[in-house]
């Protein structure tokens, strides 16, 4: 049987974050379960996530940026 729906594990993963790092309380979207994402867009997502390289990144790296673009 397959598990949950990749919207309802993005938004278990982001209270989990939440739960561990007291400064992102409330902060996370969790809207992931309950919109109209399809399952390839998100998997994307998460994609392009775990594939972000930042291995020796400079200190100024623009993370919420590249996020962004």
């Amino acid at each position: 049987m397959p598990g949950p729906p990749i919207g309802k594990r993005l938004d278990d993963a982001m209270r989990a974050i939440e739960r561990d790092n007291d400064h992102l309380k409330g902060v996370l979207p969790k809207i992931f379960g309950k919109s109209d994402f399809s399952s390839q867009m998100l998997g994307g997502l998460i994609d392009h996530f775990t594939n972000l390289n930042l291995t020796g990144a400079p200190e100024d790296f623009d993370l919420p940026g590249r996020v962004y673009e």
